[in-house]
């Protein structure tokens, strides 16, 4: 009976995550950084921000991709959730600054009740080639 929720003779994990993309180089994400502001409504507004160098011999594009998640939710929320997306062709030891704007229907839900509500507290930000990425970056609102 311990054996009900997986796989015996193999893992339950996907094979590939989401955004996975074989490619002919390597890319870094570096230097993120997140800034609270407010809207003219005194909403909160993340401006999450990354540097991407291609570290590797070839010309190559990505797709970044900006994750989010809610820890202290007044209901459960997912783990993960993709708020954003770029795609960035880059030369081999070139850089580039991305840039998203998380705006408080990104940062919002609904809860039991039908509300749109954007809770105070922590959120946890993080931006890479695919889900596999750990969000690592802490704001509090």
């Amino acid at each position: 009976m311990d054996n009900y929720k997986s796989y015996l003779d193999c893992s339950a994990a996907p094979l590939f995550s989401f955004g996975f993309g074989l490619g002919y180089t390597d890319f870094d994400y570096s230097e993120t950084v997140v800034e609270v502001i407010r809207d003219a409504k005194d909403n909160p507004e993340l401006i999450v921000s990354s540097k991407v160098t291609n570290i590797g011999s070839r010309s190559g594009a990505t797709v970044a991709q900006c994750y989010l998640f809610d820890p202290v939710a007044e209901i459960a929320r997912p783990c993960k959730e993709l708020k954003g997306f770029q795609r960035v062709a880059l030369e081999p030891g070139e850089s580039e600054s991305l840039c998203f704007k998380l705006d408080s229907t990104s940062l919002g839900y609904y809860n039991e009740n039908g509300d749109f509500r954007v809770d105070c507290g922590d959120f946890l930000v993080g931006i890479g080639p695919n889900s596999m990425i750990e969000l690592t970056t802490l704001v509090t609102i």
